[in-house]
């Protein structure tokens, strides 16, 4: 006998039912040995039926496996099935049994049946144990094929309906989800939820199971008629598929942490409330996220990875109307969300990777972006990948004739840019990139190479601003110019002559004083900036004015250190709680040897930097504040052939310290002073020339104007204190040079008024409404004229003077 010839074969459930009924009540001497009765089903719809026959007509009592587990969602071991089995007294039917014999092992499963076929109850002889055993028909068939004693076992029922029952059960980790509410899917979380459902519902199309058991044991299933298993470890697919949540970003691999860290934030019951821009914007404890948000919450350090990949699906999905199109394809090309670094460098860098024509379409959408949020990129664009677009930018600047392509691939953001924009000036100023363009990407230099006849700036001694002028050029070019070498070689051709001007300004200790003492402007603090020199006036003006603080200017002059020009022989008492030390620009100073370009570049933005703290501190209340220094920085003596007159001298050959009873006196290339502060003795150089080794810095305690002159500017916030406002027209725009007197309408009236020209104060008088002054030394041209009403901003107009004593507006053929 084989197994074939064993299983009996049923076409209908009552002949089933029959058949039940006539072995209850048999006397056959195999039917009352072996109590256990296996039927093969291939429908949960006849099994049900079958369960309430055997229990309503027949008596049979349910043994719920279930009751077996030591929890919800524990397994239930073969030993305790088997036990449970045997010990069984009375007449049952155990459920759902193939629901947990499916799962077994191989071995497991063969040693079961082995183990209770052949179970014996001679006190019962009428006792069965009804087994259930639902799409196994393989594995079962296959386990009486290899059973030896097939012969003597009971009999074994099968009842197939015409169409098999189909069940698609996904085993998932992700459990207690609250599933949206369809008729084709369930959730069974627990064991007790497995075993339990198959006795109580139909089946459905799919089942989601997350049973501990069963997640470890589902590869034991062998495909069989009505299950077919599958595992759901991929948080997307059950986001997408079984909480049906619809999310506008495309599932990659790579991003599968990102759609687990998605999954826990759902939360298990939330799922059918679950909106994506809502949740992305209260993740940001945002009401909306604007297009210009998206860089500032990206670069945030407590941004983590996952929301900037929420961030980046939320842009493309919600905000690309708002978006440009640069701004959308690199977002779109971002694959890194671990560091913020990736899109600001993408962003920066992509455009280089386009064709000519992609070029124009993104150059001004980019600049926008960079230009937006230029701190963001200064900080997250590594070093290494600015000098890759530096590299690339002066490789394109080498082929393009007019800098047309290049200019628009720069974005003003980073300093090798401003270094570019510098050496461009210098190199083309007069063709490609002039003053025009100079304003337009790198106004902060434009700001410092204004004209000190544009801010009101006190000169006592006229060539001064023409000399600083001069050395600003010379710097920008980093040479030793003529036009700077003719001025000193004039100025501190000796120490008579250098002491002729020397004297001529006031000493910044004394200036203070005396301003604090007259109370004429009330000073509330001092900040004293180590190493600003008198180069850097115009600079703070263009800084003060593009600041948005309130603060104006109430007072600029030019004053002077005394010499040695160093910080010890000139400091401020930084033990008065109203003086604040500032080291940032004397630090950079000493810190590097200086670097064409580069090294301006570096101290204009401490300039900046050191303006904005001062007015950063002090936007509360009303203050009226002095900007002071101990001297100023030259860099021409590293362009200078040193004297190596000296091997004793202090900051790199600028000075030398001498004995009290020192007799030396002063020469051509040195003069010998006796400082006012600690009435010592030093030799101090005239010029750029050092006395001891040629600097390699920028240096500081010789006699240079550069060395010498400093700031002396008093801002204030105060209305009380700032400038009054007034409308100022000239009377005549051109004057005859035989007359050289100007005159200017100045509403409302002032007090006073005063003009500047080539660096030289002239008081103006009033003469009924206008006020007139004769400006010595005038020549023939046109000249600026800074007028300064009292309390008033500086005004700076153009007035021509012409040679003949008439109107130059006549020409002679009108005579």
């Amino acid at each position: 006998m084989d197994a074939t010839d064993k299983v009996i074969v049923f076409h209908s459930l009552d002949d089933l039912k029959e058949a039940i009924s006539v072995d209850v009540k048999s006397h056959d001497v195999l039917a009352q040995r072996y109590c256990v009765r296996f039927i093969m089903l291939n429908n949960f719809d006849a099994f049900r039926e079958l369960t309430k026959f055997l229990v309503l007509e027949l008596g049979v009592e349910k043994f719920d496996l279930e009751k077996l587990a030591f929890g919800p969602d524990k397994t239930i071991d073969i030993d305790t099935l088997s036990d449970a089995v045997r010990n069984l007294k009375v007449s049952s039917i155990v459920t759902p049994f193939s629901e947990l014999a499916r799962f077994f092992k191989e071995d497991e499963f063969k040693g079961f049946f082995n183990d209770i076929i052949l179970s014996e109850d001679i006190a019962h002889p009428q006792k069965r144990i009804y087994i259930p055993i639902i799409g196994l028909h393989n594995r079962f068939t296959d386990f009486l094929k290899s059973f030896g004693r097939i012969e003597e076992s009971a009999p074994i029922w099968q009842y197939y309906t015409p169409k098999d029952d189909k069940v698609m059960v996904y085993v998932s980790k992700f459990k207690n989800y609250t599933i949206p509410d369809k008729l084709n899917i369930c959730s069974l979380p627990t064991m007790r939820d497995w075993l339990s459902f198959w006795k109580k519902q139909a089946p459905k199309d799919k089942i989601l199971c997350g049973a501990s058991p069963i997640l470890n044991r589902w590869p034991n299933a062998k495909p069989d008629s009505i299950f077919t298993f599958q595992s759901v470890d991929n948080s997307h697919k059950f986001i997408t598929d079984f909480l049906e949540i619809s999310l506008p970003i495309e599932y990659k691999e790579s991003e599968l942490e990102y759609w687990d860290a998605m999954l826990q934030n759902i939360g298990k019951n939330a799922a059918q409330l679950f909106d994506f821009p809502n949740y992305v914007e209260d993740l940001f404890n945002r009401k909306t996220i604007t297009a210009n948000d998206i860089l500032l919450l990206w670069a945030k350090d407590e941004t983590l990875a996952y929301e900037r990949w929420l961030l980046k699906a939320y842009a493309l999905a919600y905000k690309g109307d708002e978006l440009s199109g640069y701004m959308r394809d690199v977002l779109h090309e971002i694959d890194d969300f671990k560091i913020a670094n990736t899109l600001f460098v993408n962003l920066t860098e992509r455009i280089f990777y386009m064709t000519n024509a992609e070029r124009l379409q993104n150059f001004d959408s980019r600049k926008y972006i960079m230009q937006s949020q230029c701190e963001l990129f200064r900080t997250l664009v590594p070093e290494e990948h600015q000098l890759w677009v530096k590299n690339h930018i002066i490789e394109i600047a080498q082929k393009d004739d007019n800098l047309s392509q290049t200019k628009r691939l720069c974005t003003s953001t980073f300093d090798f840019e401003k270094i570019l924009f510098l050496g461009w000036y210098v190199l083309m100023a007069e063709k490609d990139f002039g003053l025009s363009h100079l304003k337009e990407f790198y106004p902060d230099l434009a700001g410092y190479l204004t004209a000190y006849e544009s801010v009101a700036t006190k000169v006592t001694a006229s060539w001064a601003s023409d000399y600083l002028e001069r050395f600003r050029r010379a710097k920008i070019v980093d040479n030793y110019t003529e036009e700077l070498k003719e001025i000193v070689e004039e100025r501190n051709a000796s120490a008579e002559s250098f002491y002729n001007w020397y004297y001529s300004f006031q000493n910044s200790h004394d200036l203070l004083n005396e301003i604090q003492n007259s109370q004429v402007y009330p000073i509330d603090k001092i900040y004293w900036v180590d190493g600003l020199g008198a180069e850097f006036i115009p600079f703070i003006h263009y800084l003060l004015e593009n600041s948005q603080s309130n603060y104006e200017a109430i007072l600029s002059q030019i004053a002077r250190t005394t010499i040695p020009s160093n910080t010890h022989l000139n400091s401020f008492d930084v033990g008065n709680h109203l003086i604040f030390k500032l080291n940032a620009l004397d630090e950079l100073a000493h810190e590097g040897h200086y670097q064409k370009y580069a090294t301006l570049v570096a101290e204009l933005e401490t300039v900046k930097a050191v303006i904005h703290k001062i007015l950063d501190d002090n936007k509360a209340g009303k203050h009226t504040i002095a900007i002071v220094s101990d001297h100023g920085l030259s860099s021409m003596s590293r362009k200078c052939d040193s004297l190596k007159i000296d091997s004793k001298t202090k900051h790199e050959g600028r000075y030398v310290p001498l004995a009290d009873d020192c007799t030396m006196v002063s020469d051509i290339d040195f003069v010998v002073h006796e400082n006012e502060r600690d009435h010592k003795k030093y030799k101090v150089a005239l010029r750029h020339q050092s006395l001891g080794v040629k600097p390699t810095h920028e240096v500081h305690g010789g006699a240079t104007p550069e060395e010498v002159l400093v700031p002396f500017i008093v801002i204030s916030n105060d209305d009380a204190s700032k400038s009054l406002k007034y409308t100022i027209v000239p009377v005549e725009a051109k004057v005859p040079i035989s007359d050289r007197k100007v005159a200017f309408k100045i509403i409302p009236e002032p007090q006073s008024s005063k003009v500047i020209f080539n660096g030289q104060e002239i008081t103006l008088i009033r003469h009924g409404m206008q006020w007139e002054g004769i400006i010595p030394n005038a020549t023939e041209g046109k000249h600026h004229i800074t007028i300064i009403p009292f309390r008033g901003k500086p005004v700076q107009l153009e007035i021509e003077f012409f040679g003949m004593g008439f109107s130059s507006g006549l020409d002679l053929d009108d005579f």
